[in-house]
């Protein structure tokens, strides 16, 4: 019998995301079409932005590559709620740039909510 150590070894982690990440980018481009965010031109970080508050918005659905999900508790409807959501806060706080540092402000909290380097 294999120890744990020598399984873990051969088990292909990188093959298990979350499912709402696809999701997430299917529905991406349809919302951003939608008035009012059609008037909405989201830089590239607005957009990584966009999606990362998204999916932390969402309940995560961790699956195997080939798994087979027969009840998916998040629907296409939270989706869409989660991504307007995002896109209002990002379209919200414009991108403030201090020398080499990207900085995100939150208006209403007066403090900053994303940096980059």
């Amino acid at each position: 019998m294999k120890s744990v150590q020598d399984l873990l070894k051969e088990v292909e982690f990188t093959s298990i995301h979350n499912s709402n990440e696809k999701r997430v980018l299917d529905q991406l481009p349809q919302v951003l079409s939608e008035s009012p965010f059609s008037k909405y031109h989201p830089n590239k970080i607005d957009l990584e932005d966009i999606y990362a508050l998204a999916l932390n918005k969402l309940p995560p659905r961790y699956a195997q590559q080939d798994n087979l999900v027969l009840d998916d508790v998040v629907t296409d409807a939270m989706i869409v709620d989660a991504i307007r959501m995002a896109i209002h806060r990002v379209s919200s706080n414009p991108i403030v740039i201090d020398e080499e540092d990207v900085l995100r402000m939150d208006e209403d909290e007066d403090e900053v909510i994303e940096k980059d380097k």
